[in-house]
This record gives structure tokens, sequence and C-alpha cells, in this order.
């Protein structure tokens, strides 16, 4: 960072004091842009940079930081994830005839699922798991859509949605384990199963992890709290309006009716993570302001466009880029639309 004329503060990604800084346009701060507090822009260089230009989302806040789909336990949200388990398909009063996974897209970007693979281990299983209950993926996951995974089942309940990838792994309907890998070799869970979390999560394939019973193992974090059944699906959990990831399954999964749903699906686009609290949503051409809290609109060139603790009308704005930030310092990019 470097001061520049007339007190403006900028930063330059392509600067010759930092060659390894990632190359992207010199976005310019003034004064009527945030408070010079001491190392304000510090801590909020970083928040932006980590936060922001990994994803700028059309028409809604960007969708949350992502994390590498290998290795080490994600620190963020992972490009996809496991959002639904269901293992009473074709059982005694179950809706559905089929075991399934629904898989979410986090990001704005489709993401190839060739060579991918769901793979199911009983709660306490051991060893590797077998090639029989490794299901293959292909395919695009397209930005915030679904994608089902159709497994074993039955004669009781209706047909699934059109699944986007079948197998035949006959999972328990009250405990197991559900992995999503990046490719399709098998996961090992030790000798006596007594793998740790962290030994799990150091397999570069595993890209999600979901225990979904109470005495699965390894448990990620503490378990859920009621197990699934014929007529419930372990179902992760919508905190302030997006899919929780807090690598604790007990916090981020209940049991729910099941609700499968495909590529056809509506997609959904999450709040990001760091503007949840603040419940901000935005349509394109309105700001939503549910918790009423200070939000203020800025030009990429720093200057105030509104402040607010209401909804923000930005139709008589030019469409672009703008950058909002709420009165707890929480920073990030739209686009209006025209």
């Amino acid at each position: 960072m470097e001061r520049g004329k007339q007190g403006t503060l900028f930063c330059s990604g392509a600067s010759h004091r930092n060659r390894k800084a990632p190359a992207f346009a010199n976005i310019y701060w003034t004064s009527n842009f945030l408070p010079m507090e001491k190392n304000y822009f510090l801590k909020a260089g970083l928040v932006f940079l980590s936060a922001i230009f990994a994803n700028i989302v059309s028409g809604t806040i960007s969708a949350q930081n992502e994390a590498p789909d290998t290795k080490a336990e994600p620190t963020g949200t992972p490009r996809v994830i496991i959002t639904e388990v269901y293992g009473g398909g074709g059982n005694s009063n179950a809706p559905y005839t089929n075991d399934y996974v629904v898989l979410y897209n986090t990001t704005s970007e489709a993401v190839a699922l060739d060579g991918w693979s769901i793979q199911y281990k009983a709660k306490a299983g051991k060893g590797t798991v077998s090639a029989s209950d490794i299901t293959a993926l292909s395919g695009t996951i397209q930005p915030h859509a679904y994608y089902l995974v159709q497994l074993a089942g039955g004669e009781t309940g209706v047909a699934l949605p059109a699944p986007d990838a079948t197998g035949t792994s006959a999972m328990s309907s009250t405990s197991g384990k559900v992995m999503l890998c990046n490719n399709q070799t098998a996961l090992d869970f030790g000798e006596n199963g007594d793998i740790s979390i962290a030994d799990l999560w150091a397999q570069e394939q595993l890209a999600d992890y979901v225990p979904f019973g109470k005495d699965a193992v390894p448990v990620w974090g503490s378990p859920i709290a009621t197990n699934p059944s014929n007529t419930k699906a372990a179902t992760r959990k919508m905190v302030n309006g997006s899919y929780a990831y807090t690598r604790n399954i007990g916090d981020d999964f209940e049991t729910a009716a099941p609700n499968p749903k495909n590529s056809a699906s509506e997609p959904f686009t999450a709040l990001p993570a760091v503007m949840q609290e603040a419940q901000i949503s935005f349509d394109g051409k309105v700001i939503r302001n549910a918790a009423g809290v200070t939000v203020s609109v800025f030009a990429i060139n720093g200057m105030r466009m509104a402040t607010a603790k209401t909804d923000i009308d930005m139709t008589h704005m030019p469409a672009g880029m703008y950058i909002v930030r709420t009165d707890n310092q929480a920073i990030k990019i739209i686009k209006r639309q025209d």
C-alpha cells in the first residue's frame, strides 16, 4: 500500500512493490469511502482481497468464500457440498423408492464433476470403501444449482425426480457416512475403522464428508442431534439465508422430510457468510436491508452513493459495479443491472 496525492489511499495488485500479488485493476479508496482508522485498511484489505475477488455474482451479492476441493480440512465452504442424505428409500413408510444424496454448487461458476464420486461407508465401517459403494459422477453442476445422486431402493414410495447420477449403495436409514470425492479412488478408514478426522481429510480426494448418524465415526465436530429414519433425511441447515458450513455436523445438519433436488430444480443463491448477520440481499436493482443496519453504497472510485438503514433503491444509479459496506464493516461488491 502507498499513499497518493491529496490523501487518496490506493492499492494495486500489479505494484512493483509486490510482484506476487494478484493481478487486478487498481482500485482507489478516498477519504469519502471509509474512516481512516489506524490499521483499518490493512484489516479491511485482507477481508476484501480474500472474500470478494473469488466470486462476483451477477444480480446478487457474491457467494461464500471458496475453499480448495483438496487438502486439509476445509477452512471455508467448498465449491460443491452435500446438502441432503436420505437412506430410507423403499423401506416401510418411505416417501421415496430410492436412497439419494443431493449436491449443491456454492459458487457462481459451473463445476465439472467428471471423474468425481460419491462414496458410502457404514457408520463404523473400516478399511477402504468397496467398489460397489463408489458411485461415479459425470456432467456439470451449474452455478448455485443442485445435483441428485440416486442410490439403491425398494418398492415403497414414489420415484425420485430424474437423477443426475445413479449408484447401487444401499445406505442405512439411520446412520452411516457419505463422502464426496474429486476422483474415484476409494477412501481408507483404517484397518480398525478408528481413523481420525484429520487423517480422513488428509486423503487428497475428499471434498466433503457427512457422517449422518449420532454414532457414525469419525465424527466431525459433534454428531447430528437426531438420527434420520425411513421418513426423515439428514438435511443441511439454512442459517441467515445460506447453507450452514461450520465443519461441525451437529451444527450444520438436522433431520427433516426428504426433499430431493436435481439439476432441473430451481437454483438457490446464498448470501455470503460475511453479510449473513446483516441479512443483506440484492436483486440487481434494490438492496434489501432486513436487519435495519446501516448500509452504505460506494462507486468503485470511492464516491459515496447512498447510506440508509432501510432498503436502498439503486435504479437511479448507472449500471455497473458498486461496493457495499455495513456498519459492522463487512464489505462486498455487487453489480447493478440495467
